[in-house]
């Protein structure tokens, strides 16, 4: 997908959510969250590697907006930051990638105290680095030519408290960060990305 097409989406989800944001601005069913947790990251792509690429755990952060506009539906929107990369089978290899998450999801309140999230996720890669054995850093953000991507994401959310949730969220990759890697003889490569998380709300 053209960047600029994900750029235009991006634009949108902002601009839709402030709307309803703006009609609903004296709901008391609208509250800030701070999402915090471990992610387990990996790619997929096309092709046999040369070495053996395995899920590396990493840390996420976001800045949540959500607004329950009736009994059984909602919206949630975040500004949020992921660690991601793989391991690599090689002394000389370790990717970190940096990533900005722009998920827009609709919630569904099956139950009083659960939470059910689908929707588009935009991210955008704000850096990436090769970290050898030695602690020397490479930058190797050229090799990662789509740096806007486009995700589906689906979740879930219990409610402990009323300040505090638990979630679990899967992240499918639908466009790719990488069309070659001529290090890892991959192909077509995604980020996939699963994470668990609390939330804490901090406004209401």
């Amino acid at each position: 997908m053209h960047k600029n097409t994900l750029k235009a989406l991006t634009l949108l989800s902002f601009l839709i959510f402030s709307s309803l944001v703006n009609s609903q601005v004296k709901a008391q069913d609208f509250y800030l969250g701070l999402k915090t947790g471990a992610g387990l990251s990996n790619f997929s792509y096309d092709g046999e590697a040369d070495y053996e690429i395995s899920t590396e755990r990493k840390l996420n952060l976001a800045l949540t907006h959500n607004l329950r506009f009736s009994q059984k539906f909602g919206l949630n929107i975040e500004t949020g930051y992921s660690d991601r990369g793989v391991q690599i089978n090689d002394d000389e290899l370790d990717y970190r990638l940096n990533y900005l998450d722009l998920p827009l999801l609709l919630d569904y309140y099956p139950a009083p105290r659960v939470r059910l999230n689908i929707g588009p996720e935009i991210t955008y890669l704000l850096s990436a680095i090769n970290r050898e054995n030695d602690s020397t850093k490479v930058n190797i953000t050229e090799r990662f030519a789509n740096r806007w991507a486009l995700n589906g994401v689906v979740g879930a959310n219990y409610s402990i408290s009323f300040f505090l949730e638990a979630g679990l969220r899967y992240q499918l990759p639908i466009t790719t960060i990488s069309q070659s890697d001529a290090i890892l003889n991959t192909r077509n490569t995604k980020s996939r990305y699963f994470q668990l998380y609390l939330l804490f709300k901090i406004a209401n």
